[in-house]
């Protein structure tokens, strides 16, 4: 009986084997499973690095060799660190002039070499100094010297040796009850998802993208945070490099039942970003089938390596990039339109309790779009004796470098302002009509470049090269729209190491010098700060011409509120500023997009036999969801009690 039992479950199972061999060719494919243009994701470092890569493990831990072998620099050992000895704070590249970069990359030259910059604190030495070094060439050190840079400040020599001490943050913590979210918590709908029915629509060697139109190279800088360079579009370079520079906080509290000196007014200053950075967790920092990309920095004697440093997606922002509807037959009837599907490349940094997700997204219409998103956990409005209120001010502060190469490193930049007039009506000249109209302001020195917005008059800040043309005769540029401008309240001078923060742009002219607007080591003497920005501009060099570099400030205020617990959400706090094209090309680049959706009627004199609808010749066959990606999550690097 056993045996004609096994009999009938074996045959049941090669019948049931059979009718699912039948029905297979019916079954939907797995979403991303087949990749039409074979894009693929390939993380490993090189053994030879292009000019904008980060250091790699390899360079890393042959620069740390040389380092503790070098007699002149003395390092000590991370376990008998102190005041008094030789300590590394920092390791990143140093990039070689723009010059020879862009001679490689136009197949002129030879790569450049690589070479790091490194920080070392000398506290064996009388008085004690920091040292900022050039060391190369990479992978192969040979040596190190001293780097030179215009506006550097010496560093201070006032550091007196202190007992071992952590500094710990005390603010208020309060536990929530679940009880308040039941109602949330009941429900077993899931959200919504997206799929790449296809597989990937970028590929990533040598961090280095590739994406439609686009192609990018990007780094982390263990100094400053997050970058791009080689930026472009149709393979013209738009930007040279747009890179995160500086992150400030300004906060104050003010007790309204206590006298008015009982005031706190502090900066916390992220201008060591890179080091910040922390894990990006996807499911909820990231799509679940992002590309996860990791970091790796040197800690004092050896490298190690922070997972899901950045996370690269393509997503639909559910929205149209553009869009027109047109029922008259006389007008067309039609509908044409595009959903706005962009890549974004996205690295989340720390200060503290105070969190930051900076965004590089890029659009199918030319169009760069740069955001910082802020949350933190903090404390929130209390109440006083009194019955009145302890508010906590924050100013949020963000210093972005854009290198902007219109076509070519030869640009101008001017100002189209929007002016009122009123001119005398024809019919009766005694009534006046007003209108607007549109002044145009050639900006000939970095001094008359300088903006600072009254915020009452409109400005389009453009860039563009005089020497290249579109089928119009127009001079191809590209518009800088900030939409976070912000006004520093607090007098000029007052806040001596974030100079910066006193303007809404600043143009100059390119420095190999002029490398970031802000430097780690600015906090430990906000009187003299190692780094001045001010002196970027105030030689006021000729603009007209030249390579330009535009520093970019945004900001906003937050006055704390009790929905700000357990944490201040990233909606309503957010800062972008957008580079759009202007006249640089002769129509909307995405009209060749295959992503457009194109509805005409079959005949426009009997609408009734229906509608043609065209997407582009792209597949429209379902297909079912892939696994989980829970695998990405193993990734996770919380790194507590390393990175703290």
């Amino acid at each position: 009986m056993a045996s004609a039992k096994y009999l009938i479950v074996l045959i049941g199972c090669l019948t049931l084997a059979r009718a699912a061999k039948r029905e297979t060719h019916n079954f939907p494919k797995v979403c991303g499973l087949e990749n039409p243009n074979h894009n693929f994701i390939d993380l490993s470092e090189p053994l030879e690095p292009g000019p904008f890569h980060d250091l790699t493990t390899n360079e890393l831990e042959r620069l740390k060799t040389f380092l503790d072998s070098n007699p002149d620099i003395q390092l000590s050992k991370p376990e008998n660190a102190n005041s008094s000895g030789s300590t590394l704070l920092a390791a990143d590249l140093h990039l070689p002039p723009k010059q020879d970069i862009l001679k490689y990359l136009e197949s002129k030259g030879q790569q450049p070499e690589r070479w790091a910059r490194v920080v070392i604190f000398k506290g064996d030495t009388i008085p004690h100094t920091v040292k900022e070094l050039v060391c190369g060439p990479l992978p192969n050190v040979q040596k190190c010297e001293l780097l030179n840079v215009k506006y550097r400040q010496s560093f201070i020599n006032t550091l007196k040796g202190i007992p071992k001490a952590s500094l710990k943050y005390s603010g208020r913590k309060e536990a929530t009850s679940a009880d308040q979210f039941k109602e949330t918590l009941r429900s077993e709908q899931r959200a919504p998802l997206q799929v790449e029915p296809d597989g990937k629509r970028y590929t990533v060697k040598n961090q280095e993208v590739q994406y439609l139109d686009w192609s990018f190279s990007f780094r982390m800088s263990s100094m400053t945070g997050p970058a791009l360079y080689n930026v472009k579009f149709r393979g013209d370079r738009i930007a040279y490099e747009i890179s995160l520079s500086q992150i400030a906080i300004q906060h104050s509290v003010q007790r309204a039942d206590l006298p008015s000196d009982s005031v706190t007014d502090t900066d916390d200053d992220l201008s060591h970003g890179g080091v910040q950075s922390k894990s990006l967790v996807v499911g909820g920092d990231c799509p679940e089938y992002s590309t996860l990309i990791d970091q790796t920095v040197l800690r004092y004697d050896h490298t190690e390596t922070r997972k899901s440093a950045l996370c690269l997606f393509e997503v639909n922002n559910g929205h149209p990039l553009r869009r027109h509807l047109s029922y008259n037959k006389d007008e067309g009837g039609f509908y044409g339109g595009l959903l706005d599907s962009v890549l974004t490349l996205r690295a989340g940094v720390s200060q503290g309790n105070y969190e930051y997700v900076i965004d590089f997204t890029f659009h199918q219409n030319g169009i760069i779009e740069t955001r910082l998103m802020n949350t933190d956990l903090d404390s929130v409005p209390l109440t006083s004796g009194r019955n009145q209120h302890i508010y906590e001010i924050h100013h949020h502060l963000a210093h972005f470098k854009v290198d902007l190469d219109i076509a070519g490193p030869i640009n101008r930049y001017k100002t189209l302002n929007v002016v009122k007039e009123a001119i005398p009506l024809r019919q009766n000249l005694s009534v006046l009509h007003y209108q607007t109209r549109v002044e145009q302001e050639m900006k000939s020195t970095e001094l008359e470049a300088v903006y600072d917005s009254n915020f009452n008059n409109t400005k389009y800040l453009i860039v563009y090269s005089e020497d290249s043309k579109t089928v119009y005769g127009e001079s191809r540029g590209y518009r800088i729209l900030l939409n976070a401008m912000t006004k520093q309240l607090l007098p000029q001078g007052k806040e001596s190491i974030i100079p910066w923060s006193e303007h809404q742009m600043v143009v100059t002219k390119h420095s190999d010098d002029e490398v970031s607007s802000s430097s780690m080591l600015s906090m430990f003497n906000v009187t003299n700060p190692a780094v001045d920005f001010n002196q970027f501009f105030k030689d006021n060099d000729n603009i007209e011409d030249e390579d330009l570099v535009f520093w970019i400030t945004q900001g906003m205020y937050h006055i704390m509120s009790s929905e700000d617990r357990p944490a201040t959400t990233t909606v309503g706090n957010q800062m972008t500023f957008f580079l759009l094209p202007y006249n640089y090309f002769s129509e909307c680049p995405s009209m060749g997009s295959r992503d457009s959706l194109y509805v005409t009627y079959k005949d426009r004199d009997n609408i009734k036999l229906g509608l043609t609808v065209d997407r582009g010749d792209n597949s429209r066959e379902p297909c079912v969801l892939p696994p989980t990606i829970s695998g990405n999550l193993l990734k996770l690097d919380l790194g507590l009690g390393k990175w703290f």
